[in-house]
């Protein structure tokens, strides 16, 4: 049996940190450094991340247009440091929710 969050934990969550990665060092040259620090990764996944070394799955999520859309979004608040690590994971979390209406999640209600 596979659960929604296992779907989200192998490919959303992947392809929205690759993403908010390349939007944050694309878009508003922010470092790999602190890119890493801010997703909670190491600065080689960065570097993964930028040079596009992703599994076929992840890269296939990529193409979904409301995780572009999320991943601006959610990398505009992390370069304005306007918003804590807390409220982005709530971010993330609903937008995963939304994109596998799993209401039954428990973090769909943060």
């Amino acid at each position: 049996m596979i659960v929604p969050c296992e779907s989200a934990a192998k490919y959303y969550l992947p392809a929205m940190k690759c993403a908010i990665a390349q939007e944050l060092y694309n878009a508003h040259h922010v470092s790999q450094e602190k890119i890493a620090k801010a997703l909670g990764i190491t600065q080689a996944q960065v570097s993964k991340y930028l040079s596009h070394k992703v599994s076929g799955d992840v890269e296939r999520t990529l193409k979904v247009p409301k995780v572009a859309r999320d991943a601006r979004e959610i990398a505009k608040k992390i370069a304005s440091g306007k918003s804590s690590g807390l409220e982005i994971s709530k971010i993330v979390c609903r937008r995963c929710a939304d994109l596998f209406s799993h209401k039954g999640c428990e973090f769909s209600s943060i």
